[in-house]
């Protein structure tokens, strides 16, 4: 039950940050991440997967593809997709994360 007002709480949060901030402002993203990441505390792991990769492509439009926060939103779609059962698919998630920390040198 804790959980499912800490949810509410956080849409709340939200709300407020996009109505203030709108939709593009970190703050606004963190408060999104916010709501995943209590979803993911529900088991709602399905649900709470589709509000990161919203977070993960508002970070990549707002911070860049390799800012610290977008990749640590990368490696936590890899950790729920390996909650899961979907090994191939968290490999290939984490994959864009050690090719933005050992990049090639061309």
């Amino acid at each position: 039950m804790r959980h499912k007002e800490s949810l509410k709480i956080c849409r709340s949060i939200l709300d407020e940050s996009r109505s203030k901030y709108g939709r593009k402002d970190v703050r606004t993203i963190n408060a999104a991440e916010d709501v995943a990441r209590v979803m993911v505390e529900l088991e709602w792991i399905e649900d709470g997967l589709d509000w990161y990769r919203e977070v993960l492509n508002a970070r990549k439009v707002v911070l860049g593809n390799w800012h610290s926060d977008t990749l640590r939103t990368v490696e936590e779609i890899a950790r729920l997709l390996d909650l899961m059962g979907l090994h191939a698919d968290a490999e290939k998630w984490r994959q864009e994360t050690r090719q933005a920390n050992h990049p090639q040198v061309k």
